[in-house]
């Protein structure tokens, strides 16, 4: 197991930050999207819409010595981020006119299977960890400190969404305490992917425990 240290990405490090997030095209935007190609050009501009640092979505690295392996964003409270709009103008620059008419359906199905984010949790966005560090407890070691920082920010629960074929994923956030409360299906959300649809994990955040003298 790596010994790794935790720090807040800053404006410099966007670069490793996509190289670990965007590796590997997700499934879901793949299928969107229509290759794979178009889906890492728009999910580089997903992240590129949040800049680094934001109030709106933290970003924390895990390092092994001075080497980025992991990436983890979390969200807290009401603070805005982009909007739909934004996202819809990403759409248009990645696509073009006639992509962006053509896969318009199928970007609009991802809509009906929405989970709305409770405030008062710490939600996390993003866990990705480099290929060459998987299998050596970081994803988890990521998890844990976002467990002590909702536990600073007195965040009731962790929650996330992602997508049922996500089997590794589920198997970490399962292992790490988390359940799936809510699942929304929708029928062409399920045509234009093949993924059923959407699933809410949570995780209940246990008070700190006062120190008690003997």
């Amino acid at each position: 197991m790596p010994d790794v240290t935790f720090r807040l990405a800053t404006s410099a490090d966007i670069d490793r930050v996509l190289e670990i997030v965007n590796a590997v095209p997700g499934e879901e935007a793949v299928k969107l999207m229509g290759s794979e190609k178009l889906a890492l050009q728009y999910d580089e501009g997903l992240v590129r819409l949040d800049p680094i640092p934001n109030k709106s979505r933290i970003t924390v690295l895990a390092q092994n010595g001075n080497h980025v392996v992991g990436v983890l964003q979390y969200q807290f409270g009401d603070a805005p981020h982009h909007s739909r709009v934004d996202v819809l103008k990403l759409l248009f620059k990645v696509l073009g006119p006639i992509g962006f008419v053509r896969r318009f359906p199928a970007i609009y199905s991802r809509t009906t299977v929405d989970i709305e984010t409770p405030t008062d949790t710490l939600h996390l966005t993003n866990l990705h960890v480099e290929a060459a560090a998987q299998g050596q407890n970081v994803g988890s070691q990521l998890l844990a400190w976002a467990e002590n920082e909702a536990r600073r920010l007195g965040a009731r629960k962790m929650t996330l969404t992602t997508i049922p074929t996500n089997l590794g994923g589920i198997r970490l956030y399962e292992r790490f305490g988390f359940k799936t409360t809510k699942t929304v299906t929708s029928p062409s959300y399920e045509k234009h992917t093949g993924i059923p649809g959407r699933i809410f994990m949570e995780k209940d955040v246990a008070p700190e425990q006062a120190a008690t003298g003997s």
